[in-house]
């Protein structure tokens, strides 16, 4: 207690510093509450925010799960080999046997994907499916830029590239020229032979499809052909 009148901490008898003490304890208490109230209010707020750090955490835990399970998916695919560009060299149509029996070391070659028809009929038309594939036999895909083409040749020694029939039309119809699909091969839809072979030596032809403007696909030769006239139509 606080005596007012000898200003010393003492028990008195004056009503006056008794008032003033209880005025005192009032204000301690209110200021005490209040410091309550803060603390209190912290510690909400720092509650609030570890349950959201918490929540995040989850969050982030969760992503990186996804993340986990997409890289070992992504380990399971095979990707696929982008194309090959090969180099394009010109050469000869003309001068195409000579360049194929050269000895020359040719990194891919045209093949067959399907056999072609026995039976071949003039202005009918039969389609051709062909694959690149290299040295080990695997089929390879190559850029779109790089075009097929289908040629005719006689069987004479040495060949003769034939572009005209014998009454001076195109002795090639349809589907001359193609591309690389997808999935590696090169479909002639409809290639359409606008002669009989009984008109020129062995009676048949070579049908050759190059890779244009390239020295690195071997083109495809098939020798024999044999184009019959028109089947007459059933009566």
């Amino acid at each position: 207690m606080w005596c007012n009148f000898t200003q010393r901490a003492e028990f008195c008898n004056h009503p006056g510093c008794h008032v003033s003490t209880q005025g005192n304890n009032f204000l301690n208490f209110g200021m005490q509450t209040t410091e309550e109230e803060q603390l209190a209010r912290i510690l909400l707020y720092q509650n609030s925010l570890l349950t959201q750090v918490a929540a995040n955490s989850n969050q982030i835990n969760k992503c990186l799960d996804r993340l986990i399970d997409c890289t070992q998916n992504m380990s399971h695919i095979t990707p696929q080999p982008d194309p090959i560009e090969i180099s394009t060299n010109n050469f000869s149509t003309e001068q195409l046997f000579q360049w194929m029996g050269s000895g020359k070391d040719f990194q891919y070659s045209i093949q067959l994907e399907n056999q072609l028809s026995s039976n071949i009929y003039k202005e009918r038309g039969f389609s051709l499916t062909l694959s690149v594939r290299n040295k080990d036999g695997q089929r390879i895909s190559i850029s779109e830029s790089q075009k097929f083409k289908v040629l005719i040749f006689s069987m004479d020694n040495p060949p003769k590239l034939l572009q005209l029939n014998i009454s001076g039309k195109k002795i090639l119809r349809g589907t001359t020229e193609a591309s690389m699909q997808e999935d590696g091969t090169v479909t002639f839809i409809n290639i359409v032979i606008n002669e009989v072979t009984s008109h020129y030596v062995n009676d048949s032809f070579y049908l050759v499809v190059v890779c244009e403007n390239s020295n690195e696909v071997k083109p495809l030769a098939i020798s024999n052909v044999c184009v019959k006239a028109r089947k007459p139509s059933k009566v």
